[in-house]
């Protein structure tokens, strides 16, 4: 989390969001917990076309 603290620049969102969706893919625990850190809502941040459907196949 600490080395993500420190990502500025006008792509800064983006690269967050790239990263914390390879954490996600690792591990749920580990993505929301890096998200957490780095005080990102989640929520907010995934993109619209993630559904209910592609959020329970990917945790399966």
């Amino acid at each position: 989390v600490g080395a993500m603290k420190g990502i500025s620049g006008p792509k800064k969102d983006e690269i967050i969001n790239r990263q914390l969706c390879h954490f996600f893919r690792a591990d749920i625990g580990l993505g929301m917990a890096v998200a957490a850190g780095l005080g990102v809502n989640v929520e907010q941040a995934m993109p619209k076309q993630h559904t209910k459907v592609e959020t329970e196949v990917a945790l399966n």
